[in-house]
């Protein structure tokens, strides 16, 4: 499902190429380095969205399921070339943050 909606979303045939574009747009936006896709060391920080979960909230609302977040640091990991040692998952509402340890 993931590597569907990359392929989608880049206009890719594999998943290793739409992570490329997806770093090397994401790099020329955000950044401004033309033509700059992942270098190895670099960090990446996956922001999962968090918000209605929370003690005081009703319990059944989820933003994110943990299978799709696996699958994206799977993704990241296979795809983009091997940096587990660098993602970093975090929410913004929640102010946690979680390192991907290595396997």
């Amino acid at each position: 499902m993931l590597s569907s909606a990359l392929h989608t979303l880049t206009g890719s045939a594999t998943d290793d190429q739409a992570w490329e574009k997806i770093f090397v747009y994401y790099n020329h936006h955000s950044r401004g380095l033309q033509d700059r896709g992942y270098k190895q060391g670099e960090e990446v920080a996956v922001e999962i969205n968090l918000n209605n979960s929370n003690a005081a909230g009703p319990g059944d609302i989820v933003n994110v399921s943990l299978q799709v977040a696996l699958a994206m640091v799977r993704q990241l990991v296979i795809h983009a070339r091997g940096f587990s040692k660098r993602i970093l998952i975090h929410t913004r509402a929640q102010r946690a943050v979680m390192r991907v340890r290595p396997v």
